[in-house]
Parts: C-alpha cells; sequence; structure tokens
C-alpha cells in the first residue's frame, strides 16, 4: 500500500487510494482487513457466489469492498485491452505473413501451450562500451551488491555467506557458489520457472528473467545482446542446505547428505 500510494498520481489507482483515505491511512487500512476478516470462514466465502453484484457492492465487509473499488479501477482497463486484442487479432496475421517474406530461415514455430525447447550457450555480453556482464555471477557478488531493496537479502543469507567458499556446491573455477548465469537462449514471457538443461540433460538451474536488451526479442533476437538468466541449481541447493538448513526437502529430493566434517587435529 505504501508503495502504491509513492506511485507518479497519474499511475495511481484513483478509487483505491480514495478508499485508503477514507479508511484513516495505511495503518488503519490493514487493521480494518485483517482485524477478524469474515472471509476467513469457508462458508462466509460460498456465500458471496450466491450474490449479485449490487448486493456485493452493498457489502460491508473491507475486502469485498476492497474487491468493488479494484474491479471498479480494472473494468476500463479490461475494456481497452479487448479492443488492442480486437485489433492485434486482425493485424498478426499480416505481421506474421511479413515476418515470412522477409525472413531466409524457416520462423519459429509458436509453442501455443504444448513443449518448446530452446538450445544456446552459457555467455555474458557487453551492453555499453566499457562494461562487461560475466556469464556467472557468485554469491561473493551478491554480499558485495547487498543493501537496500531490491537487494535487501536476508541476514542469515548474509550470515551462511561467510562460509560459502567452504560449501560443496562451490564452483572450482570461480573459487565460490554460483548464484546466476547468463545464456544466449531464446525465451519469452511465460518461461519463467522452466527448467535448464546442460548439454546431458542434466538440470542445472531454472530460467526466472531476462536482460533489458531482450525485451525486443519477441520480434528481433539479437545474438550479441539478447540473454536470459537463469538461477543455478548449485545455490538453490546451498540456501536450502546451509540458509533455511531444509535437510528434509533435499532428501525429498535425492541429494545426499554432506559428508560429516573431518574431525580437527588434537
Amino acid at each position: 500500500l505504501e508503495r502504491l500510494l509513492a506511485l507518479p498520481e497519474e499511475q495511481q489507482p484513483t478509487l483505491v487510494v480514495r478508499l485508503i483515505e477514507e479508511w484513516g491511512g495505511v495503518d488503519a487500512t490493514i487493521e480494518r482487513l485483517h482485524d477478524q476478516p469474515a472471509l476467513v470462514e469457508t462458508e462466509a466465502r460460498l456465500a458471496l457466489l450466491t450474490k449479485s453484484s449490487k448486493e456485493l457492492a452493498q457489502s460491508d465487509d473491507p475486502w469485498v469492498q476492497l474487491a468493488v473499488v479494484l474491479n471498479g479501477w480494472l473494468t476500463p482497463q479490461r475494456a481497452r485491452d479487448k479492443v488492442r486484442a480486437g485489433a492485434m487479432s486482425r493485424l498478426q496475421p499480416v505481421y506474421i505473413e511479413a515476418l515470412r517474406r522477409f525472413s531466409d530461415d524457416d520462423l519459429y514455430p509458436d509453442a501455443n501451450s504444448t513443449l518448446r525447447v530452446t538450445v544456446g550457450r552459457v555467455k555474458g555480453y557487453s551492453p555499453v562500451d566499457g562494461m562487461r556482464a560475466t556469464p556467472q555471477t557468485t554469491v561473493r557478488g551478491l554480499v558485495a551488491k547487498a543493501g537496500d531493496a531490491p537487494f535487501d537479502a536476508p541476514e542469515r543469507l548474509l550470515e551462511a555467506a561467510r562460509q560459502s567458499t567452504e560449501s560443496r556446491w562451490v564452483d572450482a573455477d570461480l573459487g565460490d557458489v554460483p548464484v546466476n548465469f547468463l545464456t544466449t537462449l531464446d525465451t519469452t514471457g511465460g518461461n519463467s520457472g522452466s527448467a535448464t538443461l546442460d548439454a546431458q540433460g542434466r538440470l542445472v538451474g531454472l530460467i526466472f528473467d531476462g536482460n533489458y536488451e531482450a525485451m525486443s526479442a519477441d520480434w528481433v533476437f539479437n545474438p550479441a545482446m539478447t540473454r536470459s538468466i537463469h538461477v543455478d541449481v548449485r545455490y538453490m541447493l546451498w540456501l536450502l542446505e546451509a540458509v533455511e538448513q531444509a535437510d528434509w526437502l533435499l532428501d525429498e529430493l535425492g541429494v545426499a547428505p554432506a559428508a560429516p566434517a573431518a574431525p580437527a587435529p588434537e
């Protein structure tokens, strides 16, 4: 709510802001929403399904009031989206035909909610002159950037990072636990969470983002600049083991327990 109110005025959902003001501000709004909320009860939630829009608009439940206000804000946006979708349905066939005539190679097939595999390499890039984005990042780099959001790493992570170079998940070439890596894979919105496999078919990470320069890749793939960003599976395992102490999850994943530390010499 605080971030919402900090947005530029033209970006704020006016109806929601007005409701927060009517309820006495952010703290009062949070108190109202979480002080004995009726919708915790299953019966109360099911009862909403039988109510008309008019009855919902007259509800005195704060969560229903908030939902009604949000719906009022979203309704014109949905209408604009429908207009845009209609225009796209007319223009996209023309666009695809232009791509077919322009391209010397076969076009990528549309995945259409089916399995799709894209092949590439781990590779850094240079977004501007004099700057080099390396192919991999490490826990050491995470600690160096820790601070204000979005780099506000939990204290328990920073504490565990002090011994990260002693972990069994250390990359020998990096000398530390790897965190993320860049690839030349061609991915798009909706691919986040997809498995990243190496040449032997082993799970090595999960994709979660693309670099800024990849924003145009749905139209033009630039091999020099387009990169996908993946979290390294070794970082995930290190988090489970060293930060969260979630040995039961490691066991469920079939990861062998860490070897006991050698006794200190007498």
